[in-house]
């Protein structure tokens, strides 16, 4: 690690070969800049991949150029890229940041769909009732580890919205054709669309229920998780060949997908 004094001109050099970071945050690099043109600004480590670029820094040199100043800081080289994903530090990394650092598209769905596994498979859905949330170094593993959950995001992803949370929506998707992929496009197919459905069909059943739901702002209102049990509920009907008429949560016990 070496100290390094950065001012605006050096600092747009560096920004410029900067492949590894996430959207920059204007409210962060207005608050840094301020600190900066006033000597409030403390010394900090930024980071360089083996290839020189920068994977860590971009907000705190961006305060560098709005605040025309030059300031001191650590400079750590030589890092591994795939180290990006578990730093924790500056303005903190979220899942679709790290998703689209590694090249994923629709992050905020892909984010979602991958934290709705990993508490699924790992039977956490009560920590997450709790406030428990994977971390972004944890969905960006899952989704590595579950292949074809991408493209059932970038497919599904349009036909969800309006109907169901989008993300969890499509992680049941990918679950669901891991068990048979003709009886998952086909239902939710027709869950999207609303066709082929008659009356005691679980995917109208439920289609009609979270409609009316997501019509409600507040009293009434299912929770996003209850939503998805529903849709879990649906599947299950209708893959057992059950009529049903309407569908009863059950406390906190996330159904299992037959």
């Amino acid at each position: 690690m070496v100290q390094c004094d950065i001012g605006p001109t050096e600092a747009q050099r560096i920004l410029q070969n900067n492949p590894h970071n996430r959207k920059l945050k204007s409210s962060a690099i207005r608050a840094y800049a301020y600190d900066m043109e006033r000597g409030l600004w403390h010394q900090t480590v930024i980071r360089f991949a083996k290839d020189g670029s920068l994977m860590d820094g971009q907000q705190r040199l961006s305060a560098v150029i709005v605040s025309g100043t030059t300031q001191p800081f650590w400079c750590e080289l030589g890092l591994d890229a795939k180290e990006f994903a578990f730093m924790d530090i500056g303005a903190k990394r979220s899942g679709p940041d790290v998703l689209g650092i590694d090249g994923y598209v629709n992050t905020n769905a892909l984010s979602a769909a991958s934290s709705f596994l990993l508490l699924y498979e790992g039977d956490y859905i009560r920590n997450y009732l709790r406030g428990h949330h994977p971390r972004p170094a944890e969905i960006l593993e899952c989704v590595r580890d579950h292949p074809g959950l991408d493209d059932i995001v970038k497919t599904w992803r349009s036909r969800f919205e309006g109907l169901a949370p989008v993300g969890g929506a499509c992680a049941i998707v990918y679950l669901c054709s891991e068990i048979c992929v003709d009886e998952a496009i086909n239902a939710f197919a027709d869950f999207c669309d609303g066709s082929n459905l008659s009356k005691g069909d679980p995917m109208l059943v439920a289609r009609d229920k979270l409609l009316k739901t997501r019509a409600r702002k507040f009293q009434f209102s299912l929770m996003p998780l209850h939503q998805l049990e529903v849709l879990v509920q649906a599947w299950n009907a209708r893959r057992t060949g059950r009529s049903v008429t309407y569908y009863r949560l059950l406390g906190g016990v996330f159904p299992k997908l037959m």
